[in-house]
């Protein structure tokens, strides 16, 4: 069997392979940054905690800059979620992962990018700083709970989220 001569590409055809290995490259490159980035394209998932039980969270499992949503399974009224951060600098803040105006709200509150997105307006809520007081009237600051740092892990007892419920009663003004 004859076999054919080699030819050279044509323009046209080095052209298309350049463009398409730039494609790829370019591609891989996006890929690897959103993957080692703090980017997060996809908010990360409600985690689901039995009603009734405290929640307990490896210090580990929170990286700086991150947060995490906790959703505590009904037990008498819907269910309650709780947010939890472990902030740049290192200080862990836990807070109902709603503010006093979301029970009017649509959609829940949600997590991008490390912060506690409003349900009611879109907006990011400002977390309190260490021993500030909640104001009185409703505005998009989160609910503060109290909890521990026990060991290597963060406790929250299920007697101070059970305690939170009557903030986000639908029959409150």
């Amino acid at each position: 069997m004859k076999r054919k001569k080699d030819r050279p590409l044509t323009p046209a055809e080095r052209r298309s392979l350049f463009l398409l290995s730039a494609f790829l490259l370019a591609a891989i490159g996006l890929g690897l940054w959103l993957n080692l980035s703090q980017h997060e394209i996809v908010p990360p998932s409600e985690i689901l905690v039995r009603s009734g039980q405290d929640l307990r969270v490896p210090l580990a499992e929170l990286s700086l800059g991150k947060a995490r949503i906790f959703k505590i399974e009904e037990q008498e009224g819907g269910p309650i979620r709780v947010f939890v951060k472990r902030q740049d600098h290192g200080r862990v803040v836990v807070t109902f992962a709603a503010c006093r105006r979301c029970d009017r709200a649509n959609r829940p509150s949600r997590v991008s990018e490390g912060q506690l997105i409003c349900g009611h307006c879109g907006e990011p809520m400002p977390l309190l700083a260490e021993g500030a007081t909640l104001a009185k009237e409703k505005d998009c600051t989160p609910v503060p709970v109290q909890f521990r740092i026990d060991g290597d892990s963060l406790l929250v007892r299920a007697a101070d989220i059970e305690a939170g419920r009557p903030l986000f009663a639908r029959n409150q003004n």
